[in-house]
């Protein structure tokens, strides 16, 4: 008994477990390219709230004096009402989260981990009630000019209060 078999079929065959080896190649390259790009995230993540550290250690150490600081840490259902600082302040955001709104300058900040901002006394601002899950994790700090400091400083000094 003689069997036929069609040239055309073998080469259609052929080319379709081609395409399937190329298009598994294919997947295999687009996971590895996810984990390298999430990885390369956590690195410039990590990168970025460094060198926002940095910048902000030097504006304060340079030109400010650093009066107070303390760490945010907001949460589904929190939110931080309107209010403002007498003194120059900052914030350094360690996570995405809830926007910053400052209504005074049509401004509203999503944060990324490492992104820091100064802003001048008396500017109005505040978070919404948080939505999601996402806890947002910031520092925020009050400066004053070191001007200022030494005056107060020298004040005191004369007049004898401590």
């Amino acid at each position: 008994m003689v069997r036929y078999f069609d040239p055309r079929k073998l080469v259609l065959d052929q080319q379709e477990e081609e395409k399937k080896k190329v298009e598994d190649v294919l997947l295999t390259q687009e996971r590895l390219d996810l984990i390298k790009e999430k990885e390369e995230a956590a690195l410039r993540k990590k990168s970025n709230i460094r060198e926002g550290l940095k910048a902000a250690d030097k504006a304060v150490r340079e030109f400010k004096f650093l009066k107070e600081a303390w760490g945010n840490e907001l949460k589904k259902g929190h939110s931080v009402q309107i209010h403002d600082h007498f003194d120059y302040h900052g914030i350094l955001y360690l996570t995405k989260g809830s926007p910053l709104i400052v209504p005074e300058l049509n401004l509203t900040i999503l944060p990324e981990p490492g992104d820091y901002y100064f802003f001048p006394p008396n500017i109005k601002h505040y978070v919404p009630e948080v939505q999601t899950d996402e806890t947002r994790y910031s520092v925020v700090f009050n400066i004053a000019l070191k001007l200022d400091w030494d005056k107060k400083k020298r004040l005191n000094l004369n007049n004898e209060v401590s």
